[in-house]
Protein backbone atom coordinates (compact mmCIF):
# COMPACT_ATOMS: atom_id res chain seq x y z
CA UNK A 1 0.00 0.00 0.00
CA UNK A 2 2.50 2.74 1.08
CA UNK A 3 4.60 1.77 -2.10
CA UNK A 4 1.77 2.08 -4.57
CA UNK A 5 1.05 5.66 -2.40
CA UNK A 6 4.15 6.90 -3.25
CA UNK A 7 3.87 6.09 -6.88
CA UNK A 8 1.49 8.41 -7.01
CA UNK A 9 2.26 11.02 -4.92
CA UNK A 10 5.82 10.68 -7.43
CA UNK A 11 3.69 10.61 -10.81
CA UNK A 12 1.82 13.63 -8.68
CA UNK A 13 4.68 15.99 -8.17
CA UNK A 14 6.24 14.94 -11.70
CA UNK A 15 2.76 16.22 -13.47
CA UNK A 16 2.67 19.51 -11.49
CA UNK A 17 6.33 20.10 -12.29
CA UNK A 18 5.89 19.40 -15.88
CA UNK A 19 2.75 21.85 -16.11
CA UNK A 20 5.43 24.79 -14.25
CA UNK A 21 7.54 24.44 -17.09
CA UNK A 22 5.73 24.96 -19.70
CA UNK A 23 4.64 28.82 -18.73
CA UNK A 24 5.76 32.06 -20.38
CA UNK A 25 10.11 32.52 -20.06
CA UNK A 26 11.55 35.47 -20.72
CA UNK A 27 14.69 33.85 -21.44
CA UNK A 28 15.17 31.05 -24.89
CA UNK A 29 17.57 29.56 -26.45
CA UNK A 30 17.56 28.86 -30.09
CA UNK A 31 19.54 27.15 -32.42
CA UNK A 32 19.35 28.12 -36.10
CA UNK A 33 20.30 25.61 -39.11
CA UNK A 34 19.78 25.30 -42.62
CA UNK A 35 16.25 25.90 -42.84
CA UNK A 36 14.86 25.02 -39.04
CA UNK A 37 14.26 26.80 -36.00
CA UNK A 38 15.00 24.14 -32.52
CA UNK A 39 12.55 25.16 -30.88
CA UNK A 40 10.15 26.82 -33.21
CA UNK A 41 7.70 28.33 -31.34
CA UNK A 42 8.49 30.71 -27.82
CA UNK A 43 5.78 31.01 -25.44
CA UNK A 44 6.80 35.19 -23.79
CA UNK A 45 4.95 37.09 -21.39
CA UNK A 46 3.51 40.37 -22.84
CA UNK A 47 5.81 43.23 -22.76
CA UNK A 48 8.16 41.68 -21.20
CA UNK A 49 12.06 42.13 -21.71
CA UNK A 50 13.01 38.57 -23.49
CA UNK A 51 16.78 37.42 -23.38
CA UNK A 52 17.54 35.28 -26.90
CA UNK A 53 20.75 32.91 -26.46
CA UNK A 54 20.36 31.72 -30.47
CA UNK A 55 23.44 30.53 -32.82
CA UNK A 56 23.78 29.62 -36.37
CA UNK A 57 24.80 26.28 -36.74
CA UNK A 58 23.52 26.34 -40.34
CA UNK A 59 26.02 26.95 -43.46
CA UNK A 60 24.86 30.31 -44.77
CA UNK A 61 23.47 33.56 -42.55
CA UNK A 62 20.19 32.99 -40.85
CA UNK A 63 18.11 35.72 -39.44
CA UNK A 64 15.60 35.37 -36.75
CA UNK A 65 12.95 38.26 -37.54
CA UNK A 66 9.50 38.50 -35.39
CA UNK A 67 7.18 39.96 -37.97
CA UNK A 68 4.33 42.62 -36.67
CA UNK A 69 1.12 41.28 -35.32
CA UNK A 70 -0.99 40.37 -38.96
CA UNK A 71 1.56 40.95 -41.03
CA UNK A 72 0.99 38.38 -44.09
CA UNK A 73 4.10 37.52 -46.15
CA UNK A 74 4.13 36.85 -50.08
CA UNK A 75 4.93 33.30 -51.49
CA UNK A 76 9.20 34.01 -50.14
CA UNK A 77 10.25 37.26 -48.05
CA UNK A 78 11.25 39.81 -49.88
CA UNK A 79 12.40 43.83 -49.17
CA UNK A 80 9.06 44.88 -49.13
CA UNK A 81 8.11 42.65 -46.08
CA UNK A 82 11.29 43.65 -43.96
CA UNK A 83 8.78 46.99 -43.17
CA UNK A 84 6.56 44.57 -41.24
CA UNK A 85 9.35 43.24 -38.85
CA UNK A 86 9.06 44.02 -35.30
CA UNK A 87 12.40 42.84 -34.50
CA UNK A 88 15.23 41.17 -36.09
CA UNK A 89 18.77 39.52 -35.70
CA UNK A 90 21.18 38.28 -38.24
CA UNK A 91 24.05 35.68 -37.37
CA UNK A 92 26.56 34.29 -39.81
CA UNK A 93 27.44 30.59 -39.98
CA UNK A 94 28.98 29.13 -36.67
CA UNK A 95 28.21 32.51 -34.65
CA UNK A 96 26.19 32.60 -31.67
CA UNK A 97 25.14 36.20 -29.48
CA UNK A 98 22.54 37.12 -26.78
CA UNK A 99 20.24 40.17 -27.63
CA UNK A 100 17.24 41.04 -25.68
CA UNK A 101 14.27 42.78 -27.12
CA UNK A 102 10.53 43.35 -25.64
CA UNK A 103 7.67 41.09 -25.97
CA UNK A 104 5.16 42.96 -27.99
CA UNK A 105 2.58 44.25 -25.71
CA UNK A 106 -0.56 42.60 -27.20
CA UNK A 107 -1.00 38.97 -26.67
CA UNK A 108 -1.47 36.38 -29.80
CA UNK A 109 0.86 34.67 -32.02
CA UNK A 110 3.47 36.43 -34.46
CA UNK A 111 5.39 34.49 -37.24
CA UNK A 112 9.22 34.28 -36.73
CA UNK A 113 10.74 33.77 -40.42
CA UNK A 114 14.38 33.92 -41.86
CA UNK A 115 14.71 36.26 -45.08
CA UNK A 116 17.87 34.23 -46.46
CA UNK A 117 16.64 33.70 -50.07
CA UNK A 118 14.56 30.75 -50.10
CA UNK A 119 14.54 29.83 -46.28
CA UNK A 120 10.90 31.40 -45.98
CA UNK A 121 9.21 28.80 -49.03
CA UNK A 122 11.45 26.03 -47.80
CA UNK A 123 9.66 26.14 -44.35
CA UNK A 124 12.21 27.67 -41.99
CA UNK A 125 9.82 29.73 -39.93
CA UNK A 126 8.33 29.93 -36.42
CA UNK A 127 6.06 31.15 -33.96
CA UNK A 128 6.39 33.24 -31.08
CA UNK A 129 3.32 33.04 -29.03
CA UNK A 130 2.62 36.38 -26.51
CA UNK A 131 0.50 35.69 -23.09
CA UNK A 132 -1.23 38.03 -20.50
CA UNK A 133 1.29 38.19 -17.59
Amino acid sequence: MRTRSAAILGMFVAMLAACGAGGPKTSHTVIMSDFSYTPSRLLVPAGEAITLRISNEGAVVHNFIVMEAGAELGSDFDPADEAKAYWSLELQPGASQTATFPAPAEPGEYLIVCSTAGHYIAGMTGTLEVVAP
